[in-house]
């Protein structure tokens, strides 16, 4: 078979130790309320790892988070800057996350901090250009690149990338996907780990089914009800595909092809972008944007619409309009 043209379509954790009873139990309070909540453990799990940055550094400074001022948030943020040489965008994730902290908590000693944040703009993003949606001409060379390439992993790679491209479903959605949830014969996939906790069902191409049951038998350890149709190729069996991997691989071959010219330089493609592309190109197709929020699984239509790059359809109506004036 030829592979490149069979797959043609029409972040690490840090973790820190707490030390002091005291920590221990902030940690535990936070993480009651997070449950409580109803967060998922992978959010629980990341807010925990930088709540321990933050604990540690209250021990050092010999503070509790209810005695802290702003001198010593100010000196915090410093530390991420100046100590741990964290970017910006890491920065203010850890602002976020303790404006949740002492809400949730019901401690007010972190408002002035933040509301002096706000009005200096400390933790505003620059204007960040939106991801650009992934269209079929450069899905099929990153397809191209994926398959030409000497990575162990390129059938699986390029397997998940199709059904997301097919499904438009989130990368966590189709890597939580075991075989119990996929019907092979009809290609229809229940996902139940979804963002909005509500079930539904996604779809995949005849292609693309066609190439799942050809592979998946091969390229997994663990074939059964309960495992994942994507496993990681380390040493545990039936471990899910980390998600940074995917990231990876599209990030390596979308600078491959930049640098030879294969796709304009000026385009903003990550693996979310196989959405955002989805979702562009049905409704260019004509599909009713209704019908595409339900197969997206957004509980707002306007999300829709700004995955859809709306603005960009718009103008070129205008475009088409201007020239029957």
């Amino acid at each position: 078979m030829d592979l490149k043209k069979a797959f043609q379509v029409s972040h690490k954790r840090e973790t820190v130790n707490i030390q002091t009873k005291e920590s221990n139990e902030w940690a535990e309070r936070f993480k009651a309320e997070r449950e409580f909540d109803g967060r998922k453990s992978r959010t629980i799990e990341t807010d925990m790892a930088r709540l321990g940055v933050f604990l540690s550094f209250s021990e050092l400074i010999g503070k509790q988070p209810d005695e802290m001022e702003v001198p010593e948030f100010v000196k915090f943020f410093n530390y991420l800057k100046n100590e741990r040489n964290l970017a910006k965008s890491s920065i203010k994730r850890y602002y976020n996350l303790l404006k949740v902290f002492y809400r949730s908590l019901r401690l007010t000693n972190f408002n002035t901090f933040s509301e002096e944040s706000v009005q200096r703009n400390r933790f505003q993003d620059g204007e960040m250009k939106p991801y650009d949606p992934i269209l079929e001409e450069d899905l099929n060379q990153i397809m191209g690149e994926i398959i030409d390439s000497r990575s162990r992993t390129k059938i699986r790679d390029a397997l998940i990338i199709r059904l997301l491209w097919d499904s438009g479903a989130r990368l966590s959605e189709v890597l939580n996907l075991r075989f119990k949830d996929c019907d092979l014969k009809s290609g229809n996939f229940r996902v139940t780990d979804t963002k909005t906790k509500r079930e539904r069902m996604i779809i995949c191409s005849q292609g693309t089914l066609e190439l799942l049951n050809s592979y998946l038998h091969i390229i997994n350890r663990v074939v059964s009800e309960d495992s994942h149709i994507f496993q990681s190729m380390g040493l545990e069996d039936d471990k899910m595909v980390n998600r940074s991997h995917l990231s990876r691989v599209m990030k390596r071959h979308v600078t491959d092809m930049k640098n030879k010219k294969l796709i304009s330089p000026e385009k903003r493609i990550v693996v979310h972008s196989l959405r955002h592309g989805r979702c562009f190109d049905l409704l260019e197709k004509g599909v009713p944007i209704e019908q595409v929020k339900e197969l997206l699984g957004h509980s707002d239509i306007h999300t829709t619409l700004r995955y859809a790059h709306a603005f960009k359809r718009t103008k070129d109506n205008l475009e088409n309009i201007r020239k029957l004036l």
